[in-house]
């Protein structure tokens, strides 16, 4: 059966000590900035006791931090250490499996592991607090009143999308334009017109033989009906 987490137990002085793991911009926080953190982190719904070393007025003669909420602060004073008041609560607690002990002591974390607590190291929990921190400010800004009528470039580039928006009148390609309005079909070119063959009056009067060749054929025709006369004359005089 699991036990549900009620309850942190910080080891404040350990945490806030810490460096290289918060961003610049988180970097150098005092109790009242590890408050605001947790109370916007995955955490915000429990409740949590942070153990501090030393006394409550600080040397400016103020409260080094004041109890909020379900943030609660204790402080050791001057005749003991933070770790003993964490190692106490530990040991005193009546459900210690609902506990998370953050803390990266060693003494701490295995006192706490004796009674089956739960327990996170100082700059794993820092990470935490860091990147509930980045999301909780991605979604304030989006949900911002005088964002919302923003272009759709502003949010593409807001969430780190690689987009160019292609312009309207920008020229398609030219298969697509073809494929739009197809260029009229030519019609065939005519053929070409076929030679007209002379008529039979022109073929008549169009000299075929050269003037040497029609006296010859005059000749040949000429002999052809003489020896014809001659033969019907020898059939007429039988000798």
């Amino acid at each position: 059966m699991g036990f549900r987490l009620v309850k942190l137990l910080i080891d404040t002085c350990n945490v806030l000590h810490r460096t290289g793991i918060l961003p610049p911009e988180l970097a150098g926080i005092d109790e009242r900035s590890l408050v605001r953190l947790l109370q916007k982190s995955r955490y915000q719904d429990l409740s949590a006791d942070f153990m501090c070393d030393g006394p409550r007025i600080g040397s400016d003669g103020q409260p080094r931090a004041d109890t909020k909420e379900s943030c609660h602060f204790h402080f050791a004073g001057r005749n003991q250490s933070a770790d003993t008041l964490i190692i106490t609560a530990v040991q005193a607690s009546s459900s210690p499996r609902s506990l998370l002990v953050v803390s990266s002591d060693r003494r701490i974390q295995i006192e706490a592991k004796k009674r089956r607590c739960r327990v996170i190291s100082a700059d794993d929990f820092l990470e935490q607090l860091s990147q509930d921190a980045a999301l909780g400010q991605r979604t304030t800004r989006s949900v911002k009143a005088d964002d919302l009528p923003r272009s759709t470039e502003y949010w593409l580039k807001e969430f780190g999308v690689d987009h160019a928006p292609e312009p309207s009148d920008q020229k398609q390609p030219e298969h697509i334009e073809s494929r739009k309005r197809p260029d009229p079909i030519k019609p065939p070119p005519p053929p070409p017109p076929s030679p007209t063959p002379p008529s039979a009056e022109s073929r008549a009067i169009e000299p075929t033989d050269s003037p040497s060749d029609q006296a010859r054929w005059q000749q040949l025709m000429a002999e052809a009906d003489r020896l014809w006369k001659a033969h019907k004359e020898a059939e007429d005089y039988p000798a």
